[in-house]
């Protein structure tokens, strides 16, 4: 990637791969109700904050019946971007799933990054969590901020024969 480009900007290169990408067009298909979705940022890295805003700002102006925004309201929202140091991405998982879901998960995706939602009765996403590592680099971070906060807000099916999944 840096060798193509002395001057990179990953947010562009990924604006536009995820622009044209089916999966993201079908999601509006999933999402035709009437809902809000805050989502905060939660860490130290100021940068990677606003790094958040611009993906979900540009993920909010390209799909349809979408209504996503950043808040500063913690309790208030129902998607948590949790931002960690690699060191502590098992860690963080732990806290979030427990030990032994940790351990699987670990072991079967050995992730750089993760999301999670929580379902009601009705199979409706009530809470969604996202944990990004913020120190691998702009292209990873990028990478998984747009593939996690994605995942988060619809079901997780990387397939084309399932119109309304990610």
């Amino acid at each position: 990637y840096r060798d193509r480009d002395p001057d990179p900007e990953p947010e562009a290169e990924l604006e536009d791969r995820y622009r044209d990408r089916p999966n993201v067009r079908r999601l509006q298909t999933r999402r035709g109700r009437d809902e809000f979705d805050d989502i905060f940022a939660d860490g130290n890295r100021a940068d990677r904050k606003t790094q958040i805003a611009r993906i979900v700002a540009d993920i909010a102006a390209k799909v349809r019946h979408l209504d996503i925004a950043i808040t500063e309201d913690a309790e208030g929202a129902n998607v948590l971007v949790k931002l960690v140091r690699d060191r502590d991405l098992y860690r963080t998982i732990t806290t979030f799933y427990g030990s032994e879901r940790a351990k699987e998960i670990k072991s079967s995706l050995d992730p750089q990054c993760l999301s999670g939602f929580r379902k009601n009765e009705k199979f409706e996403i009530e809470r969604s969590d996202v944990i990004l590592t913020v120190d691998n680099g702009d292209f990873v971070f990028l990478d998984c901020a747009y593939e996690e906060l994605l995942q988060s807000l619809g079901p997780i099916n990387d397939t084309d024969s399932v119109p309304w999944t990610m």
